[in-house]
């Protein structure tokens, strides 16, 4: 319960920092707390499962590193943060050079925050697997990367979804100066904004103003990402406000009209009051007084810790039971009141009680990870998570970080490169011109990764292609040479 994991260096791990708890062992006010630790070169960064977390001004470093079996086949894959069935905020780190930045799996309804990080040259800076509905990126700056979001159904074999891909809006504007919200999140130097192959839709809010728009986004169902531009003369043009909720009132938040909103603003203010001001009853006095389903699984998980299980108990009469992880919730609490009723622990299972935690772990639910973790304490049960592949596109290209993908072309000291027209229709002329005697490779690539074109070229000169079998759009392309990239922009065809 509770803890502060500070100062630290990991280097070179497997995981740097491992968290598992369930849902009970861990609330409001003695949330584990991963802050201003160094984490260097791990596969996993900071992991975490079945418990709550604050993760705040870490130094995560990677090499956008992939492992292999004997074949060559990719068995996992660098990742800054994995958060797995977790009560999270995830605020001010600097994540760089990974493969996945954060990924995120099965984390559900009740709100989750990924806020003013910095996430640098990772091949995927938000992966959200499952049902993620809760999950809030906002006021963080993507920088150099191929997806700076990818949302996926939780699969293991194509075809067969086992959980399918949700994810809530990102951001709120309703016109009103007080509580308008963009995301504000900064997108820049990237390929992808958003990649969404999930059938769940979701409205991204964002203010007027240079790349603060995801743009490009590449859905697999339309209508899967609904841009929405917030009001400029109510939300400011090209200046992100992160802090927007500090000039909330604490006796505003509960007269919110959007729930969504409404638990932002509570997660927010509570961590203020703990991590800034130090002010317990503040933060209690504000949770106890928001009356959302998530505050009031909060305040069961602080009454039950604090001893108060009376209080708990009532609690529990009022929280919904609708969803599968409602339910699996309300049974874990009466597992471990029943536990505390015959003075035992968990070390001290029935076996009907091990059937049951057995049941949980194997839903696709965020309680499933609480169960893991007590069947771990009573039976000494591992659990391996099996992740699905990630896109082809993102290995098969082979992309090499520190290109900037949205400012036109840009080359190397020693490369001279242009393509004319552009835009383009029938035909286009690539001139181009090295210092040395190497080849280069030109590829071009379509708004899904995919490679739909690629030459190679000697020395200078240039080179004629017909444009007038491609399909209208944009293509990206970049120029390689001895495995280094000389080269990078977009084409755009237009007929």
């Amino acid at each position: 319960i509770g803890g502060q994991y500070y100062g630290n260096v990991f280097e070179t791990c497997n995981v740097g920092v491992s968290l598992s708890n369930s849902v009970l062992s861990t609330f409001p006010t003695g949330t584990i707390s991963v802050t201003g630790n160094w984490l260097n070169y791990n596969r996993i960064g900071i992991q975490c499962a079945g418990t709550a977390v604050y993760v705040n001004h870490n130094i995560i470093n990677g090499t956008n590193a992939t492992y292999t079996d004997a074949s060559g086949a990719i068995q996992g894959v660098q990742m800054g943060v994995f958060m797995q069935g977790a009560d999270f905020s995830v605020r001010e780190n600097h994540i760089q050079n990974q493969v996945i930045g954060i990924g995120l799996l099965n984390n559900e309804h009740d709100l989750d925050l990924i806020e003013e990080n910095i996430f640098t040259a990772n091949l995927v800076n938000g992966w959200s697997i499952g049902d993620n509905e809760g999950s809030y990126f906002h006021c963080n700056q993507f920088n150099g990367y191929f997806y700076a979001l990818l949302l996926q159904d939780y699969f293991l074999t194509p075809g067969i979804t086992l959980n399918p891909g949700v994810f809530g809006d990102q951001g709120m504007c309703i016109g009103d100066p007080l509580i308008d919200d963009p995301a504000d999140n900064a997108f820049i130097d990237g390929f992808i904004d958003i990649r969404s192959t999930i059938v769940d839709g979701f409205q991204y809010y964002y203010r007027d103003g240079v790349g603060f728009l995801p743009n490009p986004i590449v859905m697999t169902f339309l209508g899967g990402v609904i841009p929405v531009l917030c009001d400029p003369s109510v939300s400011s043009p090209n200046t992100a406000n992160c802090a927007t909720w500090q000039t909330i009132p604490d006796g505003a938040i509960s007269g919110m009209l959007d729930e969504r909103t409404m638990n932002k603003t509570l997660l927010q203010r509570v961590r203020y009051y703990l991590e800034t001001e130090y002010d317990t009853l503040a933060a209690l006095g504000l949770l106890f007084d928001i009356q959302t389903d998530m505050a009031k699984r909060l305040q069961i998980r602080e009454a039950w810790c604090r001893g108060d299980s009376l209080l708990a108990d009532s609690l529990r009469t009022i929280l919904p039971n609708s969803r599968l992880n409602d339910y699996y919730f309300l049974q874990l609490y009466d597992l471990n009141r029943h536990l505390l009723q015959t003075r035992r622990t968990p070390l001290q299972l029935t076996g009907a009680e091990i059937t049951m935690l057995q049941t949980i772990a194997q839903s696709q639910t965020n309680m499933a990870y609480s169960a893991h973790s007590l069947l771990y304490l009573a039976i000494g049960q591992e659990f391996e998570q099996a992740l699905p592949p990630l896109p082809d596109e993102l290995f098969t290209a082979n992309w090499h970080m520190f290109i900037n993908y949205k400012q036109g072309a840009q080359t190397g000291d020693n490369t001279l490169f242009s393509i004319q027209p552009n835009p383009a229709s029938e035909e286009i002329f690539i001139n181009f011109q090295t210092a040395n005697t190497q080849p280069q490779e030109l590829l071009f690539y379509d708004l899904t990764g995919k490679l739909h074109f690629t030459q190679i070229l000697n020395g200078a000169g240039t080179f004629h292609l017909n444009t007038g079998n491609w399909s209208n759009g944009m293509y990206y392309y970049r120029l390689v040479q001895n495995g280094y990239v000389t080269a990078t922009g977009k084409l755009i065809v237009l007929k």
